[in-house]
């Protein structure tokens, strides 16, 4: 008796499931992509310089300024590199620093990209003397 109410459920299941339409999709009028011609990205060059720490400016929200470095290297030639919130600052034994415990005359090495604006932003700054 058992066996025979199992299969009548099984089948009752079976039939409603079998039975079971699926609701229509609301159909949608896709407006074409305008054309647009896109343009593609010059890939992001990082540059590596190695010199010598000739200024260090930190971030002043009320004169407007931004935290900068400048830096010469073996040729004398000075090239001021962005420091962002993002950049990462270490001394000669890899740790974690601030920019203001990097002095002028201190040997660096700084990863940087050129962004669009022609800005040279640092990516990451170690402290090598």
């Amino acid at each position: 008796m058992n066996k025979i109410i199992l299969s009548m459920l099984v089948l009752a299941s079976a039939s409603t499931l079998a039975l079971a339409q699926e609701a229509p999709k609301a159909v949608v009028a896709k407006a074409a992509a305008p054309a647009v011609a896109v343009a593609k990205k010059a890939p992001v060059a990082v540059k590596v310089l190695v010199g010598t720490v000739k200024s260090v400016s930190v971030a002043d929200a009320a004169k407007g300024t931004k935290s900068e470095i400048a830096i010469a290297d073996k040729a004398g030639v000075a090239t001021t590199v962005l420091v962002e919130k993002t950049t990462t600052l270490y001394d000669a034994q890899a740790k974690a620093i601030t920019l203001d415990k990097i002095a002028v005359g201190a040997g660096v090495t700084a990863t940087y990209v050129v962004s669009a604006e022609g800005l040279n932003k640092a990516k990451s700054i170690k402290v090598i003397k």
